[in-house]
């Protein structure tokens, strides 16, 4: 692959693909993924994977055995049995964003978000035409407090709307009692083990990493066997290579190896391989995800 072949506007070609999942294989060989969380590493280490300090090391041979493993497509239940979302073999989903902090207003100010703003978004997306998933925390509301509001929303989510719900992964306490919330529509936390009733999204820390609380996510979705989005967001020219062939290569490898132990703890948990990853813009810092105007 030249230089700058990635400039040119068409698709990678076999062994443009190949020589990057060789350098995603060489990166998780050689350099290998740091997982903050001793209860992750030692479940790596049960299952054969060369550890150093936090540091895990993966052969092309157990990435491709553990990949195997993982559905091609999968249904999410919903409330309502006829909003059930098929994932896979080409099938759309649609998914509202989250995170946001502040509502945007005709007048092109902009506040912060409120229980109400919240609510409405919900609203928005069981009227909705297009089969769709919950947007969790669409915006935060900032009048509730932080240690519970997650609570507040997901409750929301499930009275509000009858489609596929979204889980909260900030940390293990959110997820959890966003498990135990939508088991209640299913009859139970217990009854969802192995039946995906909900999405989580967990976030790889790049440059090649996993915080303690998105590692341990990933470990209690899959043992529920509820998929989980591993999404990662690279910022080409600040933590990936400006590079698109590089910046693929390392943001493969971070998802690669959420993958590997989704189905290490068990295998043939739904997974789905995502992304936001976007250039820095080098004149604030800012990402380039959706800028406007400088």
């Amino acid at each position: 692959m030249s230089d700058n072949s990635y400039l040119v506007n068409k698709p990678f070609t076999t062994p443009d693909l190949d020589q990057i999942h060789g350098a995603s294989m060489k990166i998780l060989e050689q350099q290998g993924i740091l997982i903050n969380s001793e209860k992750v590493l030692s479940i790596f280490k049960e299952h054969g994977f060369k550890t150093h300090g936090p540091k895990v090391f993966f052969t092309e041979q157990q990435v491709l055995s553990a990949v195997e493993s993982a559905p091609e497509q999968f249904e999410i239940r919903a409330r309502n049995s006829e909003n059930n979302l098929k994932v896979g073999n080409g099938t759309p989903v649609l998914c509202g964003t989250g995170g946001e902090v502040y509502i945007a207003q005709k007048d092109k100010t902009q506040r912060p978000g409120t229980m109400e703003d919240y609510q409405k978004i919900a609203k928005l997306v069981q009227s909705s035409p297009l089969k769709q998933m919950t947007a969790h925390e669409s915006v935060h509301p900032s009048e509730l407090k932080a240690a519970t509001s997650h609570l507040d929303m997901m409750w929301s989510d499930l009275t509000l709307c009858d489609v596929a719900a979204t889980s909260n992964t900030q940390d293990i306490n959110c997820l959890k009692d966003s498990l135990e919330m939508i088991g209640i529509v299913f009859g139970g936390r217990e009854k969802m083990i192995n039946k995906p009733s909900t999405l989580g999204i967990i976030s790889p820390l790049s440059p090649l990493q996993y915080a303690p609380d998105q590692a341990e996510a990933l470990v209690i979705l899959a043992e529920h066997g509820q998929p989980a989005a591993i999404t990662n967001m690279l910022l080409l020219g600040s933590s990936a290579p400006v590079s698109i062939p590089g910046a693929l290569a390392l943001g493969n490898a971070e998802l690669l190896a959420g993958v590997v132990l989704s189905q290490i703890v068990n295998p043939g948990t739904p997974v789905i391989y995502g992304s936001t990853s976007c250039p820095l813009y080098m004149k604030t810092g800012a990402s380039c995800l959706g800028l406007l105007k400088p």
